[in-house]
This record gives structure tokens, sequence and C-alpha cells, in this order.
């Protein structure tokens, strides 16, 4: 996904042995990047993608049906020219937020039990200057069994 200023890239790896994983990533110095890395166990495969841009303050990645019953939904939000307010998980939502000046990234998880049109949503209280830009994403992984988060961490600044 890619909108003014903000660009969002994910990528998951299946069935990978438990126990200690590095994460690699390196920098091209253009700008500041978030590395937001999170661990779940019980998840298989990729069962869908959507994701939206917009300049008001309905953050909302667009409907993604899911194939599968047992789901595992990650959101993920970025805005740029937050002045007042802040932004948080959308209701039902468990997730990470990072404000400061002039951006916003929130990413937020759920785990659902039916198949259904689910929404990435962001609560917002922010008050935007003009120039607000927000890019949107949900991406739904299919569940082998119970679903769990096993780790979850965030990696800000440049140079990471």
């Amino acid at each position: 996904m890619n909108s003014v200023g903000i660009e969002a890239q994910l990528f998951y790896a299946a069935n990978i042995k438990a126990g200690a994983n590095t994460v690699n990533m390196i920098q091209d110095g253009t700008g500041g990047t978030d590395l937001l890395i999170y661990e779940f166990s019980g998840v298989n495969s990729l069962d869908g993608t959507a994701s939206a841009i917009g300049t008001d303050n309905a953050e909302d990645s667009g409907p993604l049906t899911t194939i599968n019953a047992n789901d595992l939904l990650m959101g993920y939000m970025a805005c740029t020219s937050v002045t007042l307010g802040a932004d948080a998980p959308g209701v039902g939502w468990t997730g990470t937020v990072r404000s400061g000046s002039d951006i916003c990234i929130c990413a937020e998880y759920q785990i659902v039990a039916t198949i259904g049109t689910y929404d990435a949503t962001f609560t917002s209280s922010a008050v935007r200057g003009h120039l607000n830009t927000w890019a949107a994403m949900i991406v739904a992984f299919s569940g082998t069994g119970p679903i769990s988060l096993s780790s979850s961490g965030m990696l800000m600044g440049i140079g990471i």
C-alpha cells in the first residue's frame, strides 16, 4: 500500500520453528521506519487482504470476506498530520499505537471464529490538518487450530 508519504509492507513466514528467531532489516536511509513483529501460533496460510486510503477521520481498511471459520485478522493504519487527539485500535481489536506530531502508526489483531466480512477499523479522536492522509489494510490468515499470540514487539526510528 502506498499513499502520499506513507508506505506499508507486510511480510509473513509460515511454519517457522518455535524458539529464538532473528529478523534482519536493512534500511536505505531515505526516511523513518517502524518495524512491528508479531508471532502467532496456530496460523497456516494467507486467507485474504484488503486496503484503502483516505483523507478523513474514518480510518478503515475496507471489507475483507474470509473463507475460513478460524482466522487471525491483522490490521494496520498509518496517517500523517496528527495535530490533536489520538488514534487507537478499533472496537474488538487488540493493538499497538505510536503517535507523534506528524504521524500515527496503529497495528491491531483479532481472532475470529466465523466466516464473515471484516474491516480493520481504528478509533480516532484526532483533529487533523488539511494535509491528513491515511492508509489502512487488513490481512487474514487461516488457523490450523487454536490461534494465540506468542510474542510481539515494535521497533521505531531511523536506521533500525
